[in-house]
């Protein structure tokens, strides 16, 4: 009676360590099949480099007769471009390498915005002793406006560079949703959707979700 009655245990412990064993045998396949594939190494340090290009990219002069000439750095990050055109293989690489097209035109209208408002900061800053006392007020205030608005832009790059970064030197297509939000806000400026100033104060309300890489197809 005594081995009739521990049969069922034993059968019981049986099945649930059968159980115990599926799942550490399955659950690393299964956890392998749901993450992201990396990108390949080749692709991921040619596309950091052309992000560091991107980054070191500055306004370029206005010569005489008013044309831009084209700065070293603009050259630089144009060739970077072509590099990781190139060792793109995957439709993820892809994506990221058609970012980074995108995000070397912001650059360069963020660039040319940017120095204008510095001229304009510098106008509106400049005193003069003839004067009203509202009028001086009135130029403060525009001048701080501007200040405001260069510096929104210097963060909204910053957080798209950063997270960029991130994820190229861990070989990771995951979390660079600032850069596809400045991508998506400008796609919507350009559209007349939002106005510039909307989206600049939008950028300083909204925070990243840390959600996969947007479409921007």
């Amino acid at each position: 009676m005594d081995i009739l009655r521990g049969s069922p245990s034993k059968h019981i412990l049986g099945i649930v360590a059968l159980v115990a064993a599926g799942a550490i045998f399955c659950g690393p396949q299964a956890g392998a099949q749901q993450q992201t594939p990396k990108l390949s190494p080749s692709f991921a340090k040619a596309a950091l480099a052309t992000l560091q290009a991107i980054e070191a990219d500055t306004y370029a002069s206005q010569g005489q007769n008013g044309e831009t000439a084209t700065s070293t750095s603009q050259t630089a990050a144009q060739k970077k471009i072509v590099a990781s055109d190139a060792a793109a293989s995957t439709e993820q690489e892809e994506s990221i390498s058609k970012m980074l097209h995108q995000l070397y035109r912001l650059r360069l209208h963020d660039n040319k915005v940017v120095a204008a408002y510095e001229t304009l900061i510098e106008i509106e800053s400049a005193q003069d002793n003839s004067e009203e006392r509202l009028e001086r007020q009135r130029k403060d205030l525009a001048a701080a406006q501007l200040a405001d608005n260069q510096e929104a832009i210097e963060k909204r790059e910053e957080a798209c560079f950063w997270q960029l970064e991130d994820s190229l030197r861990q070989r990771s297509p995951r979390n660079i949703t600032a850069c596809s939000e400045w991508i998506r806000r400008e796609k919507m400026v350009d559209a007349g959707a939002i106005t510039p100033a909307t989206a600049q104060e939008n950028a300083s309300a909204e925070k990243t979700d840390g959600s996969d890489l947007a479409s921007d197809e």
